[in-house]
């Protein structure tokens, strides 16, 4: 009997350890929908694990940035988000009322904010509704709301990026007055899954910034929060060449 006993908890124990392998596949990190790039990252992620937003901003390629930005931890990328608002009040030009008004954000800040979808969803409600006072209350347009706080990368890093990306000097500043495709609607998500390619736009600007033939076409993007305010929004879909 007792052996029966012990054959009948052993074979109770091995079933309930391989149920468990399926949940442990399916909680996964994913840092970026491209298995290449997402690997990369996975196996490079202690590299990076101390990174400040000044060189973040120097690797060379914009997903890659991305990828590794989704891979850190939530205190982490609030970190960065102060690093990039502190440069923007020290090298902006902005006036004394904005430059406080910015600061009101990094007040504001939580590590927990970035800590789960949930919690991004109310810090957007949040960062969405003090991007729109600083409209109302600074005169802020769609251009001077991105290269605020919807970018890592400061406005001169953006143009720069651009320019060695495409060759083209166009400055963001004119895409966003005189191109006219930089409207920070979001692209809405297209049904059906996701595909091989990456998620890493929720803006035509997103896409411009490496190629300016290239366009957002939306796609199911799942839970790639590492698009718009302060990276708060889902990303809705993948750049492509037109």
């Amino acid at each position: 009997m007792k052996k029966v006993t012990i054959f009948l908890i052993t074979a109770t124990l091995t079933l309930m350890f391989f149920s468990f392998l399926p949940g442990c596949k399916k909680n996964t990190a994913v840092y970026s929908c491209n298995p290449k790039l997402n690997d990369w990252v996975t196996k490079n992620m202690d590299q990076y694990d101390s990174i400040s937003r000044d060189s973040l901003v120097l690797i060379s390629d914009l997903d890659s940035q991305l990828a590794i930005y989704a891979s850190l931890s939530a205190t982490h990328k609030m970190n960065l988000w102060i690093q990039k608002l502190q440069k923007v009040q020290a090298t902006y030009g902005l006036s004394t009322d904005e430059n406080n008004y910015i600061q009101t954000a990094i007040n504001y800040f939580q590590a927990s904010y970035w800590a789960s979808n949930s919690s991004l969803d109310a810090f957007n409600t949040w960062i969405t509704s003090w991007a729109n006072t600083g409209r109302t209350n600074y005169g802020w347009d769609d251009y001077k709301v991105y290269i605020i706080a919807e970018s890592l990368m400061t406005e001169a890093e953006t143009n720069t990026y651009h320019y060695v990306h495409t060759g083209d000097p166009t400055t963001i500043n004119e895409y966003f007055v005189n191109i006219g495709h930089g409207s920070l609607n979001p692209v809405n998500p297209a049904p059906g899954g996701p595909t091989q390619e990456d998620c890493n736009c929720r803006y035509q600007m997103s896409c411009w910034m490496q190629n300016t033939d290239s366009h957002c076409e939306s796609n199911n993007c799942g839970d790639s929060y590492k698009c718009g305010l302060m990276s708060s929004s889902r990303c809705s879909g993948h750049c492509v060449h037109d």
